[in-house]
């Protein structure tokens, strides 16, 4: 008499799982990218003066490493989440 209709949230959680899982490859491959322009920019600074203040090195570059870690932090936090969507939604008929 009465029928139920479930959504599917298996699929569109996939996807969403799956575009989180490659945006946070995405950040981290950025972070480290940053880390090493940073630490040559160093590597270059000490070379030409010795006793530089390294926090005053690649500010630009710092700043954005700042943004790529603070994107990978919530991709991170949201992987979880995204995950137990998928596999609630695979257990529907």
């Amino acid at each position: 008499m009465y029928e139920f209709y479930y959504a599917n949230f298996s699929a569109p959680a996939g996807w969403l799982l799956l575009m989180s899982l490659l945006a946070t490859l995405v950040c981290h491959m950025m972070v480290l990218y940053l880390g090493m322009k940073i630490d040559n920019a160093v590597k270059a600074a000490r070379a030409e003066v010795h006793d530089v203040i390294t926090s005053h090195i690649a500010i630009k570059e710092r700043e954005q490493l700042e943004i790529w870690r603070s994107g990978r932090k919530i991709c991170t936090f949201i992987i979880p989440l995204l995950l137990a969507a998928w596999l609630v939604g695979l257990g529907r008929p």
